[in-house]
């Protein structure tokens, strides 16, 4: 029995925990409490990343390898080329694609592998690269 004069709180928030499994219920002056702890937190986040995103802000500054494991001409190529062409014209750089066709792409991604890993090579893969693994037992690269 509850005493005299004491109300019920009113549970008009939750919030999950973990993988959201466990419910934990705050009545009102909790919950704005929780809101405004979580706002400032999220504002404290933002103010200490935005050096961190301002340092890449210059990418890229010299021209991008869009290298394809397909033979120029074809369907991955012609496709390859479009999104270099519309990366080049929104980012102010030129991006080209080199095509190395064989070896079900095997070739391109060992070119790719190679290569430093600063942002500036890339590559266009396709299913057929991924099944490779199964097909080959060594491989230099990891499609997944």
């Amino acid at each position: 029995m509850r005493p005299r004069g004491r109300k019920k709180p009113v549970l008009d928030g939750f919030v999950f925990q973990g993988n959201g499994l466990f419910m934990r219920f705050f009545d009102g002056a909790r919950m704005r409490a929780f809101l405004l702890c979580r706002t400032v937190m999220a504002a404290c986040a933002l103010v200490v990343a935005s050096p961190l995103a301002n340092a890449q802000a210059n990418y890229p500054n010299r021209p991008v390898r869009i290298v394809v494991p397909f033979a120029a001409g074809g369907v991955g190529d012609t496709t390859a080329r479009i999104i270099a062409e519309k990366l080049s014209d929104r980012l102010s750089q030129r991006f080209f694609v080199e095509n190395q066709p064989g070896a079900g792409g095997i070739a391109a991604a060992r070119t790719v592998m190679s290569a430093a890993a600063d942002g500036y090579t890339l590559i266009m893969l396709t299913n057929g690269t991924a099944i490779s693994v199964s097909l080959f037992e060594h491989l230099l690269f990891d499609p997944f």
